[in-house]
């Protein structure tokens, strides 16, 4: 079932299109990652999810139903982590919460909401003297809270040290396995790679792919190296390796080779080495960089 509908919407602001006909779905329990430059219309996109602003022309529909007849109900229904903020300095922790609990109906208590991201200390000071990281973690507390069927994440990471990273990437599997969908945008590729199972890429308002990462790096010819170990000296395997479709480099040192590939030249390079009967002592390959796929996709 499609949780998220987008039918040829289209968004101006007088003579500025920031969404361009843009149709896509996502589905029950799904991560979707949307990803694009300042300015590609991800805000925009959201703000048409969330009703805070209506279609020039097309339809948004959230859980089936239009926004234009049942906004606040739905959003009612929605987590949301807000690119601005949305907190206000002289309030509580505790406060803020207590304020989205009875927003959204949410049974949990303040200190069960705000335990997994380790907020319970900071819930009775206020928002405005906590840190950036300590706000980024009190909006992502009440966001999952209750276990929304849709959560919003805007920039999520933004102010997380690596743990807070790590544990904002465990918090999104476990809320998509127990079927919540997640839209995570941010203007890094690899912040929503971890998580995602599509991502959409976003240009001046329309999207120029929406695939899954291993899809996208293959698309953008981002390079991957492996490393592999044999138990013996073979040239015959160096060569029919450097004659691959895909292989860029192939550098022998003894009995190890480093090879340069396509993405989608590593499963010929692994057959190739069975065919040949080759003793693999050891072998590693390192993932193409995300910044170079993204880079290729905007740019182009």
């Amino acid at each position: 079932m499609s949780i998220l509908s987008f039918d040829r919407v289209t968004k101006q602001f007088g003579d500025t299109v920031a969404v361009d006909s843009l149709s896509f779905t996502v589905e029950t329990g799904e991560v979707f990652g949307l990803v694009g430059p300042n300015g590609a219309g991800k805000s925009t996109l959201i703000d048409l999810i969330l009703d805070y602003v209506r279609p020039t022309d097309g339809t948004v529909r959230v859980f089936g139903s239009s926004l234009s007849n049942h906004g606040p109900e739905i959003r009612s229904r929605m987590g949301i982590v807000p690119d601005d903020y949305g907190l206000v300095g002289k309030f509580t922790g505790r406060q803020h919460v207590e304020l989205e609990r009875a927003a959204r109906d949410i049974s949990m208590s303040a200190e069960e909401i705000v335990e997994p991201l380790d907020m319970t200390d900071a819930l009775d000071t206020p928002v405005g003297e906590y840190s950036r990281g300590m706000k980024q973690r009190l909006l992502l507390s009440m966001a999952f809270a209750g276990q929304p069927p849709l959560l919003l994440l805007d920039e999520p990471a933004t102010g997380l040290d690596p743990n807070g990273v790590a544990k904002l990437q465990e918090l999104i599997q476990t809320a998509s396995q127990s079927g919540t969908t997640v839209l995570v945008s941010s203007h890094r590729l690899e912040r929503v790679a971890a998580a995602a199972d599509r991502i959409g890429v976003l240009i001046d308002g329309d999207f120029v792919t929406i695939d899954s990462v291993s899809a996208i790096r293959e698309q953008t010819g981002a390079t991957i190296e492996l490393s592999v170990e044999l138990a013996e000296a073979r040239d015959d395997v160096r060569q029919a390796i450097s004659e691959i479709e895909g292989v860029e480099n192939v550098a022998a040192s003894e009995t190890e080779l480093q090879i340069v590939c396509d993405s989608s030249a590593k499963s010929t390079v692994l057959n190739m080495l069975v065919r040949h009967g080759v003793e693999v002592v050891d072998f590693t390959a390192s993932e193409p960089d995300l910044t170079d796929a993204f880079r290729e996709l905007t740019v182009s």
